[in-house]
């Protein structure tokens, strides 16, 4: 868990500030899933009603902790922890 004295502003405002494209803003992910190469999202633009696939090498995971201990953790959705992508158990 990783926490700052701004809360989660700290962290979006850094990163946004290291994104190559602009932020999609009103868009939220419901549906991550391991591929070969990396990660696909499934996201929905609420404002537009459309949904994307958007496929990464890498995805930063945030969500409430309840959440994240209940069964929408990451292992449930099918990605791995660090340690398994790195070859450890």
């Amino acid at each position: 868990m990783l926490t700052w004295p701004e809360g989660n502003y700290f962290l979006a405002e850094h990163l946004r500030r290291q994104a190559p494209a602009p932020l999609q803003t009103n868009t939220l992910a419901y549906d991550l899933r391991e591929t070969a190469t990396g990660v696909e999202v499934l996201t929905y633009n609420t404002a537009a009603r459309q949904s994307t696939r958007v496929r990464a090498r890498r995805v930063l995971l945030g969500q409430k902790l309840p959440l994240l201990l209940g069964a929408q953790s990451p292992h449930r959705v099918g990605l791995q922890s660090k340690k398994q992508i790195q070859g450890g158990r």
